[in-house]
């Protein structure tokens, strides 16, 4: 993937499919702290369906 086939997508618009492993809320807060500190490292990959992503 190139950096031109990168696009910013709306929370909004990504559905969670259910099963899903419960996840500790600690975690979730340490890694959003350091994504917010040193960024994205890796581009989350999505799939369109139907004018939303998965």
């Amino acid at each position: 993937m190139n950096p031109q086939d990168y696009q910013q997508i709306p929370v909004k618009l990504i559905d969670v499919p259910g099963g899903r492993r419960k996840v500790d809320p600690d975690w979730v807060a340490a890694l959003a702290e350091d994504i917010g500190r040193q960024g994205l490292r890796v581009a989350i990959q999505l799939v369109e369906a139907g004018g939303r992503y998965r």
